[in-house]
């Protein structure tokens, strides 16, 4: 409940919506003689979230091959960090997610080669610091 609440935070008996945390995605997959290749992007309004009108911001954009050095993937575009396990994310209503959360978008290129066991997976990860993206910096 807010206290003293203004017409914008629903004083007047209504309820506002927005599209901001509407996220849209488009995926495909297709067989090559290599392996199998899959795009995703994907991309929410949030773009400016200090804005009153909604923006939109590219949230995912990456390429994967299936199956080529020593039978692992090939990703390469934006996605989260190798170091964010995603699927250890409880379901919540928090666009931003549960808090002490390591979830970073980064450009990168990643090269997972198959299970050599089933408790070791050598993955090679190639990325642009975050410092590097904001200042323009190329990495040393």
């Amino acid at each position: 409940m807010t206290r003293n609440p203004s017409k914008a935070d629903g004083a007047d008996g209504r309820t506002t919506f927005c599209v901001n945390t509407s996220r849209l995605w488009f995926e495909t997959r297709t067989p090559t003689s290599i392996g199998r290749l899959r795009t995703y992007v994907s991309m929410d309004f949030f773009g400016d979230a200090l804005s009153a009108s909604p923006e939109p911001r590219l949230y995912e954009a990456y390429g994967e091959l299936s199956g080529v050095l020593f039978g692992g993937d090939l990703l390469a575009g934006q996605t989260f960090s190798t170091f964010a396990d995603m699927s250890a994310w409880p379901d919540i209503l928090d666009f931003e997610g549960p808090p002490n959360t390591i979830a970073s978008r980064q450009p990168l290129v990643r090269i997972c080669a198959s299970r050599i066991s089933s408790w070791f997976q050598p993955v090679f990860m190639l990325y642009v610091p975050l410092e590097c993206q904001r200042s323009g910096r190329r990495g040393s």
